[in-house]
Formats: structure tokens, sequence, C-alpha cells
């Protein structure tokens, strides 16, 4: 073998490797494009996904208060509300309204497990509670006497008694 030979051999190896070496940078630029590429559009993706469950869920929760809010207003325009106040049509005594208006509320509760309590307020007596129904481990129990709490002290009895009838006060 001759020098001749020899320097052919080693330029042909110097140029293999120099190809080399451009061919595995190239693929390392192209891998990383890939990687950036794929998470952004994986990112885009996940926020769209986010932002549709976000608006569903904010839908179905204003849906949840609008039906909470017409639940109030059906309870309160009941006859048997007022009847607990006043001598109303139909009911002997308040406390013929009274007993009404708990198997009312448990049939509230009954079909809304949702909710954890309904109770009638009145605006005199210190917001004395005339009819309440609570939900107790999963048992719907009706509370008298005397349990019956004062809640004028509380913001949503003083601040509801400023609003106009029919608002409800969340």
């Amino acid at each position: 073998m001759n020098n001749r030979d020899s320097v052919k051999f080693g330029l042909g190896i110097k140029l293999g490797l120099l190809l080399s070496v451009f061919g595995v940078v190239a693929a390392g630029f192209t891998g990383y494009y890939s990687f950036t590429e794929s998470r952004t559009l994986l990112v885009k993706a996940a926020e769209k996904e986010l932002l549709t469950s976000t608006q569903v869920i904010g839908r179905r929760f204003t849906m949840l208060l609008t039906e909470s809010a017409n639940n109030v207003r059906l309870l309160a325009a009941l006859p048997a509300s007022r009847a607990v106040f006043a001598r109303a049509d139909g009911f002997a005594s308040a406390q013929d309204a009274e007993n009404v208006l708990g198997t009312i509320f448990s049939s509230m509760l009954t079909l809304h497990p949702e909710y954890f309590q309904i109770r009638l307020i009145e605006a005199a007596n210190f917001g004395r509670e005339r009819v309440r129904v609570d939900r107790d481990e999963g048992r719907l129990s009706r509370i008298t006497g005397q349990s019956l709490q004062e809640k004028a002290q509380y913001p949503y009895v003083y601040q509801t008694l400023r609003l106009p009838p029919g608002a409800v006060f969340l």
C-alpha cells in the first residue's frame, strides 16, 4: 500500500464521518422541531378542550342556579307559604299550613338531592324559622318547636328583605 492509497482512505473516512455528523445533526433538528410542534398542537388542543369543558360546566351551573331560584319563587308563591303568616283559604290554621309546607319541603328535598335544607323564615320575630326540613345522612327530618332558630342576623336574611318581591338572593 502506498502513501496515496492511505490519503484516499483517510479522506474517505473523514468525508463519511462528516456526512454522518451532518445526518445526525439534521435528524436531531428534525426531531426537536417535530417534538415542539407536536407539543404546541397538544397544548392548543388541551386548551380548547378545557375551554369547552369550562363553558359546559358554566352553563350547567347557571342552569342550576336558575332552577334553584325558580324553585324558591315557586315555594314562596304557594298558598301554604302565605297561610303560615295569615289565615288563607283552605287552611284552618297556621299550623295546618306549616304541616302542608313541611310536606312540600320534604318532597322538594327528595326531588333535589343537591339541596341540603329548605326553610321558611319570617321577617318578624328576629327572623325566626317557621318551617324547616333538613337532610341528615340521607334522611329527611322536619325540625319543629324549640329547635327552630332565629336567623335575622345572617346576610342572606336581612339582604333578602331589602329585595323587591320575586327577587332571589344568592
